[in-house]
């Protein structure tokens, strides 16, 4: 980007330590791994960003304007790397968004689903499966003011709506009766 500077992912530091697992998943080795996402758009949010970060080598005069730290932009990636390794990301984000620096911690699966802004949004609800029974699902959080929210459904089975859809482009209920008979239509899947 041409207009911010600097702007990227940092490593930070990670106490949780998480599980990751095969396919099937049973847990192979714990990782830790937590980034923080920030963008300096403005003179005035590089100068608050030094406030947070505390580090004397940002604070060098070149990089007072966003064409220096555009030229110098590796040099200041090294810096906060480094500054930022040993420092939460939730907590390093929180200060950041306070002075007006866009700064967010990546969050993972796990960190979404506990997120309270998703949360009281209500973008996982729970469903009903017929099959799979009650699981948490997404939606969008977004909101259009001129259309209802549409009804929250659990995905169709298999071949739920065979006999709807093609009702629908003109086969008789004859017609299906003979693709079911043949096996060409089915609810449940064949048997390997």
């Amino acid at each position: 980007d041409t207009e911010m500077a600097p702007h990227g992912v940092y490593r930070t530091r990670d106490d949780s330590g998480r599980w990751a697992g095969d396919v099937l998943g049973n847990p192979t080795e714990e990782y830790h791994d937590t980034w923080l996402a920030l963008a300096v758009d403005s003179d005035e949010a590089w100068r608050a960003l030094c406030d947070v970060v505390g580090d004397a080598r940002l604070a060098r005069p070149e990089y007072a304007t966003t064409a220096g730290r555009l030229a110098a932009q590796r040099e200041i990636d090294v810096v906060l790397g480094e500054c930022l390794r040993e420092r939460d990301a939730a907590e390093v984000a929180t200060a950041l968004q306070a002075v007006g620096v866009s700064a967010m911690p990546v969050m993972s699966a796990l960190m979404l689903v506990r997120d309270e802004h998703l949360a009281a949004r209500g973008y996982f609800p729970t469903v009903l499966h017929p099959e799979a029974g009650e699981h948490m699902t997404t939606q969008p959080v977004w909101r259009l003011a001129d259309r209802p929210q549409p009804p929250l459904q659990p995905a169709p089975c298999f071949g739920e709506h065979n006999r709807v859809i093609l009702s629908a482009v003109g086969y008789t209920d004859d017609q299906l009766a003979a693709l079911e008979g043949e096996g060409i239509l089915a609810t449940v899947p064949l048997k390997a």
